[in-house]
């Protein structure tokens, strides 16, 4: 069982009672208060009225979960994108400078045995432990 909070549906349930409940109290006070009507007439009204507010938190709440992952997942694709960027950009300097290297050791007549950056014990821009 997914413990509240955690996932879309604990999100789903924290955000529709965070609107539900205290716009249903707020009815229930005013129909109460406000409102002179014999008591089975209050109780239907609020019960109408608890109707719309479940309707309207319910749309509210759709939209703002599966808006707010939405955000996410598209921010995080972007920087997932950029970090792979980067990385092809770093792999391919780590290319460049050892070619560099070796292209200098043969116009000089040395020997040159450093291993390629794919095999030198790195791997994502770390050393290997």
């Amino acid at each position: 069982m997914i413990p509240i909070g955690e996932g879309r549906e604990g999100r789903f349930l924290i955000i529709f009672l965070l609107q539900y409940l205290p716009l249903s109290g707020l009815l229930a006070y005013h129909e109460v208060t406000a409102v002179d009507a014999a008591a089975i007439a209050t109780m239907l009204a609020i019960l109408t009225g608890m109707t719309a507010i479940a309707f309207v938190s319910g749309i509210n709440t759709i939209v703002l979960v599966e808006g707010g992952d939405m955000l996410a997942e598209r921010y995080l694709k972007r920087r997932l994108r950029e970090g792979i960027e980067i990385g092809r950009e770093e792999a391919n300097q780590e290319w460049e400078a050892w070619n560099q290297r070796r292209m200098d050791a043969e116009k000089a007549g040395r020997s040159f045995n450093e291993p390629p950056p794919s095999q030198n014990g790195r791997r994502n821009g770390r050393p290997q432990s």
